[in-house]
């Protein structure tokens, strides 16, 4: 006998006591056999201006719900759908199709913000013994054109690494999106929705060429965000602790996914600093002037403390802005950039690994490159450069498309050169002794008032390199 046409309701109130214990609430839910399909509906009391509530949706099916233990994640929408669905063969976008089972399924509620007053707040989940898929997108499975390499000869490829589509609270489908990357000029793109990767069934079906698109996952939580790259599985976002971020960095580096902690500014801080295991910040996101400096800053303090940390950027795009400003804040503002053996997804992740990348403001630069030559040989960005105790290093920079900009070269002691450039390519070498682990690096600022010694948060940006470690070895 099949499990009826039914509404499910309930009615909560969430507190802040609720959420001192957890960020998520389960509610859970039994179905029968022969639902064809689930739709999710839930309303909340949005409370005030300076005292809001901000309750996100998500669910899960029969099965193991536990922390970096579930196998029945369905989908995540945030606070951005008040209505999904799933079936078999659609699903609401953030949400993955496939059988609707029998047993206990649970409906996820992040507690993102409860005002002082609690919050109130209605789910009803309706089962169905037919498809409707209203507002869905279908499954596919027709395969996606494997990207032909290029062999091993390494090329600067430009993308962006932080970009959303429907699947979260972008406004574009995958295949805008693409088609905006490629307007853009890039060569890549990692679609990162917040908390899914159900993105990947569109991504399957895109034949651009001349565009590699990586499916993403914006780990994104009331303690900070995080990005991982080219995975089609879900990873656990639910961190609440150092422990419990560490764990999922752990797991991240079991699938081998590189993990990168995105904009770890005021705007959207990043509170736990002393985790340990992340590959890479998003130094830059978005403008220059979104607090990027103090990403920065971070950035240096821990290369300072001798730990080796790539540095990435990545516009967090959501949605097309007007003409006048839509190449100000569209995709590829800034650009990443990777020193890649080939044009797939696994050299750019290669690349990335070795810290062959700089950040630019757009896709047209301008580019910036950073090499050291010792009695070892020569060394590039990313490298741990092993020499001498007192012997000296010469520093290259090679700059791009930076007529009348500053080019400068930092150690961890400060500025080392500055130079303004007077030609679209333009160099600076250097020599300099080292007698400690240092690093170095270098930037392209606009060069405007006291622009040779004025710190970053009174700079406009246009180009940054990834360091270069300094280890030198007595005799």
């Amino acid at each position: 006998m099949s499990w009826p046409n039914r509404t499910l309701s309930y009615h909560l109130v969430l507190d802040r006591e609720m959420k001192s214990k957890s960020d998520y609430f389960l509610l859970p839910f039994e179905i029968g056999a022969g639902v064809q399909e689930l739709e999710i509906n839930y309303s909340y009391e949005r409370g005030s201006e300076g005292d809001p509530n901000v309750i996100d949706l998500g669910l899960f099916g029969p099965g193991e719900t536990a922390f970096l233990k579930a196998k029945s994640f369905r989908g995540w929408s945030g606070s951005n759908k008040s209505a999904v669905c799933v079936s078999e063969t659609n699903a609401t976008p953030g949400y993955y199709p496939g059988k609707i089972e029998a047993g206990k399924w649970s409906v996820i509620l992040g507690l993102a913000t409860i005002s002082s007053q609690g919050c109130p707040c209605d789910v009803t989940v309706t089962t169905r013994n037919e498809i409707k898929g209203r507002g869905t997108v279908r499954q596919t499975t027709r395969a996606r054109v494997p990207t032909v390499g290029v062999g091993e000869t390494e090329a600067w490829l430009r993308g962006d690494l932080h970009v959303h589509s429907h699947h979260s609270d972008g406004s574009l489908s995958v295949e805008l999106v693409a088609g905006e990357a490629l307007r853009r000029g890039l060569d890549f793109v990692a679609v990162t929705d917040h908390n899914t990767t159900s993105q990947a069934r569109e991504v399957a079906c895109l034949r651009e060429a001349g565009l590699i698109v990586m499916v993403g996952e914006e780990l994104t939580t009331c303690h900070g965000h995080a990005n991982v790259w080219n995975t089609q599985d879900w990873l656990d976002f639910r961190f609440e602790t150092k422990d419990d971020a560490e764990a999922v960095i752990a797991e991240a580096h079991r699938r081998r996914l590189l993990f990168s902690v995105n904009h770890p500014n005021s705007l959207y801080p990043w509170e736990f600093k002393d985790a340990t295991g992340f590959d890479c910040i998003e130094v830059w996101c978005g403008l220059w002037a979104r607090l990027n400096f103090e990403s920065l800053e971070w950035w240096d303090e821990l290369t300072r403390d001798g730990l080796r940390v790539i540095g990435v950027g990545g516009s967090d795009f959501h949605s097309p802005e007007p003409p006048e400003t839509r190449d100000i804040f569209s995709i590829g503002s800034p650009t990443t950039w990777v020193l890649s053996t080939g044009k797939t997804a696994e050299s750019i992740m290669d690349g990335i690994r070795a810290g062959r990348v700089f950040v630019s403001r757009a896709p047209g630069g301008p580019r910036l490159s950073l090499r050291a030559k010792t009695s070892r040989g020569v060394n590039w960005m990313g490298d741990h450069v092993c020499c001498t105790k007192g012997e000296d290093i010469e520093i290259c920079v090679q700059a791009s498309s930076a007529r009348g900009l500053g080019l400068r070269v930092l150690s961890s002691s400060g500025i080392l050169k500055s130079a303004k450039t007077d030609s679209t390519e333009s160099s600076i070498t250097l020599r300099t002794k080292v007698d400690s682990p240092d690093f170095l690096r270098a930037e392209l600022v606009e060069a405007e008032g006291d622009w040779a010694s004025a710190p970053p948060s009174d700079l406009d940006m246009a180009s940054i390199t990834n360091h270069l470690y300094v280890f030198p070895e007595s005799d």
